[in-house]
């Protein structure tokens, strides 16, 4: 697993806090990222997509936690459910 290897430490909290990494991210892979990106972003992302198939969006996701890893280590479960479904 790219996570576990590229952010240990967030694979760690996300084993600690007993998260399950594909129903947490599920949606980011149906959207493409469309629903949490800025409209040039989730083109750029698409085009990507289509070039490179699911290791673009595996990518594209593996980046946006290593940017917010210290913050992603704050939080618990719960929050971090609740931050990647349901709020923008």
């Amino acid at each position: 697993m790219r996570l576990k290897k590229e952010v240990p430490r967030v694979y760690k909290h996300f084993k600690k806090e007993d998260i399950n990494v594909m129903e947490m991210f599920s949606h980011v892979f149906f959207t493409a990222f469309v629903y949490k990106t800025p409209l040039e972003l989730s083109v750029r992302i698409f085009d990507i997509f289509l070039l490179d198939k699911e290791e673009a969006l595996i990518s594209t996701l593996v980046k946006i936690i290593k940017l917010m890893q210290e913050k992603i280590l704050e939080y618990q479960s719960f929050v971090l459910y609740s931050v990647t479904i349901g709020c923008k």
